[in-house]
C-alpha cells in the first residue's frame, strides 16, 4: 500500500511539473505574440498618422505633379528628336512610347522620395535624437514607418498622374496586369533600399557637420547608375555592368524597366536583388546608428 501511494505521489508530482512547464511555455508564447503585435501596431500607428497628415495637404501633393509634367514634356520632346534623328524604332530594346513610359516610371519613384536624410541629420546636429532614445520605439523603425507611409501615398498619386501625362504625350502602352501589380511593390522595395542609404547619410552628421556633399554624390550616382536620365542599356558596356550590381539600379532602373518592357524572367532577379540590398543596407544603417548612439551617450547628447 505504501509503495502504491509513493508511486502515485511521484506520478502526481511529475504530472504537475509537466503541466507547469506547459503553462509557462504557453504563457511565454502568448506574451511574445502580444509583444510582437504591440510593436507592429506601434509602427502601423506611426504610418497611419503620417498618411493622414499628408492627406490633409493633398492639394499640395497634386501641385507637385506640375513639376513632373514639365519634366516629362521636356523628355518627350528630347527623345522624339533622338528617335527621328537616328531613324530607329527601338533604343535599348524600347520603342519611343516605351521610353517615355520608362522615364515616367523613374520620375514617379524619384518624386515619391521623402527627404528623410534632412530630418535625421537635423535631429543629430540639434541633439534632438537624444530625446528619442528613451522613447518606447526603435528610432530607425519609427522613421521607416513614417517614410514608407508618405512614400506610398506619393507613389500612388505620382503613378496615376504620370500615367495620364505619358498617355497624352506618347500614347498608350501595351502593359500586362502582372507588370502593373509588380511595379508598385518593386518601387516600394526600391524606396526602402533608398531609405536606409539616405539614413546612413543623415547619420553621418555624428562625425561631419555637413552631409550635403554626400547626398549630392549619391543623387548624381542615382541619376547615372540608377537609369534616371536614360536606361542602363544605352550606357557603355563597362559602366552598364558596374551599374547592374549597384543598389541604384534596383531603386529605379529595374522597377521602371519591368513596367515599360515586362519580361517574366526578370522578376525573380529584380526582387531577389532588392531583398539582398535591403538586408545589406539595413545592416549597415544599424551598425552606423549604434556607433553614433555611443557618441551620444558619451557626450551626453
Amino acid at each position: 500500500m505504501t509503495i502504491r501511494l509513493s508511486i502515485s505521489r511521484y506520478q502526481i508530482l511529475r504530472s504537475s511539473r509537466s503541466f507547469l512547464r506547459f503553462i509557462t511555455k504557453d504563457r511565454c508564447r502568448r506574451m511574445i505574440n502580444k509583444s510582437s503585435r504591440l510593436h507592429t501596431g506601434k509602427y502601423a500607428a506611426v504610418g497611419r498618422i503620417t498618411f493622414l497628415t499628408n492627406l490633409a495637404y493633398f492639394a499640395e501633393l497634386l501641385w507637385r505633379t506640375i513639376f513632373m509634367a514639365l519634366i516629362i514634356f521636356i523628355f518627350a520632346q528630347l527623345w522624339a528628336v533622338v528617335y527621328v534623328g537616328i531613324e530607329v524604332q527601338r533604343l535599348g530594346g524600347l520603342t519611343y512610347t516605351q521610353m517615355i513610359w520608362y522615364l515616367v516610371m523613374t520620375e514617379t519613384i524619384v518624386l515619391s522620395r521623402p527627404r528623410v536624410e534632412d530630418l535625421v541629420g537635423r535631429e543629430v546636429r540639434n541633439g534632438d535624437i537624444a530625446y528619442r532614445l528613451n522613447k518606447p520605439y526603435n528610432y530607425l523603425m519609427y522613421h521607416y514607418a513614417a517614410y514608407m507611409a508618405e512614400a506610398a501615398m506619393r507613389l500612388v498619386v505620382n503613378f496615376i498622374v504620370g500615367s495620364l501625362i505619358a498617355r497624352l504625350m506618347a500614347g498608350a502602352i501595351q502593359v500586362s496586369l502582372s507588370a502593373i501589380l509588380l511595379f508598385i511593390p518593386a518601387a516600394l522595395l526600391g524606396l526602402s533600399i533608398e531609405f536606409f542609404i539616405k539614413v546612413c547619410i543623415g547619420l553621418g552628421a555624428f562625425w561631419v557637420e555637413d552631409t550635403e556633399s554626400f547626398l549630392f554624390l549619391y543623387d548624381k550616382a542615382l541619376f547615372i547608375f540608377g537609369g534616371m536620365m536614360l536606361p542602363l542599356d544605352l550606357l557603355p558596356d563597362m559602366i552598364r555592368r558596374i551599374s547592374m550590381v549597384l543598389p541604384m539600379n534596383f531603386v529605379l532602373y529595374r522597377p521602371a524597366r519591368l513596367f515599360a518592357g515586362y519580361e517574366a524572367e526578370a522578376v525573380w532577379p529584380l526582387f531577389g536583388g532588392q531583398l539582398a540590398w535591403l538586408a545589406l543596407a539595413g545592416l549597415l544603417c544599424t551598425i552606423i546608428y549604434r556607433m553614433g548612439v555611443k557618441r551620444v551617450n558619451v557626450n551626453g547628447g
